[in-house]
């Protein structure tokens, strides 16, 4: 009995054990871990705090009264380690990234584009011969040369002049200076065998421009008949090229002079004079190319009359034209039939448009 009694407390005390140590299992994990090379036999050290049971001295069996027995069980001591449970809150600092972004200049530099351009050599072409220019008519002027002894007017002339001279420049171009004779240009000449006249004006520099026409005569056979004839025979220019017509001139500032020799021209039976409207160009030799415009010619040489009135004229074979005073006389006629014409249409067509009128009504 006694030792069913040890034994039921000793199960007690194994269960309050086992019971314990489930409570401590949580605390104690970290021992537990530590001292799991070395287990503790709960039982045997319980049992070593038991008295010992001694084996009863006698063998005579006594019925006791039952014996109650009061078995104190202690309330098993449960300690429960809460651990607080640490809490850790991490506030990070909200970060604020501020990306500024320097601003990117680009800079294109195009590298210079340098063209080189080889031209070929050119070879300076011969100068080309320059046109004949055709100047403004210049004004017209008459003069005459008279014999002071016989006080003859032997040379009658009629005409308006230019001269076109050209030059090179500086730069080496070719132009073209005009040069006018002006209507008050100044006459000397002389009534002998070989006559002439000369007309003579002053540049802007002051410089005496002169112009020479030499007329001679012959005889010549027309008809069974000798006619005396004159012509012009000869052409001499003296010019002064001055800066204001020849501006940038290569060569200085100088007098050039022209000639045209055997000119043969204009020639016209004695007592009658030359006409010619149309203009003429003469080509004149000299230092330079240059060329003689003349216009509204009327000339007449060899005379023998006191007066400064031309005879009768001879129209040159350029004008092609008849100028008497028939054509305008024609002309007038033709105009004046004309307005007569139109006038009885004009009459006839009135009337017959009264009647019309008078035949409606």
């Amino acid at each position: 009995m006694r030792v069913t009694s040890s034994f039921v407390f000793l199960c007690l005390l194994v269960s309050a054990g086992q019971r314990f140590c489930d409570a401590k299992s949580d605390s104690f994990e970290v021992a537990a871990s530590e001292q799991a090379d070395r287990p503790i036999d709960v039982n045997a050290e319980l049992l070593k705090e038991l008295d010992p049971i001694e084996p009863p001295s006698n063998a005579t069996t006594t019925t006791d009264a039952p014996t109650t027995t009061t078995s104190t069980t202690e309330a098993p001591t449960t300690t429960t380690t809460t651990e607080v449970p640490t809490t850790t809150t991490t506030t990070e600092a909200p970060t604020t990234t501020t990306t500024t972004e320097a601003p990117t200049t680009t800079t294109t530099t195009e590298a210079p584009t340098t063209t080189t351009t080889t031209e070929a050599p050119t070879t300076p072409s011969p100068p080309k011969p320059s046109p004949t220019p055709n100047p403004p008519n210049p004004a017209t002027g008459t003069w005459s040369v008279t014999d002071a002894d016989t006080n003859v007017t032997c040379i009658i002339v009629k005409m308006s002049s230019s001269f076109v001279v050209s030059y090179t420049t500086e730069d080496k171009q070719e132009k073209n200076a005009t040069l006018r004779m002006p209507s008050n240009a100044t006459s000397t000449g002389t009534c002998k065998e070989n006559q002439s006249i000369t007309l003579s004006w002053i540049s802007e520099e002051e410089k005496t421009n002169e112009f020479t026409l030499e007329f001679s005569s012959h005889n010549k056979e027309q008809q069974n008949e000798t006619t005396a004839q004159f012509g012009l025979a000869k052409i001499s220019v003296k010019l002064y090229t001055d800066a204001a017509h020849f501006p940038n001139a290569s060569l200085p500032s100088g007098f050039r002079e022209f000639t045209v020799l055997n000119a043969s021209l204009y020639y016209t039976n004695v007592n009658n004079s030359y006409r010619c409207s149309t203009e003429a160009v003469v080509p004149l030799a000299g230092e330079t190319k240059a060329y003689l415009h003349l216009s509204k010619v009327q000339m007449e040489a060899y005379r023998t009359q006191t007066d400064d009135k031309f005879n009768s004229a001879v129209d040159c074979a350029a004008d092609g034209v008849v100028t008497s005073d028939i054509v305008p006389i024609a002309v007038g006629c033709a105009l004046a039939a004309l307005v007569v014409v139109v006038l009885i249409a004009y009459l006839i067509g009135r009337r017959r448009a009264r009647q019309r009128g008078y035949q409606s009504v």
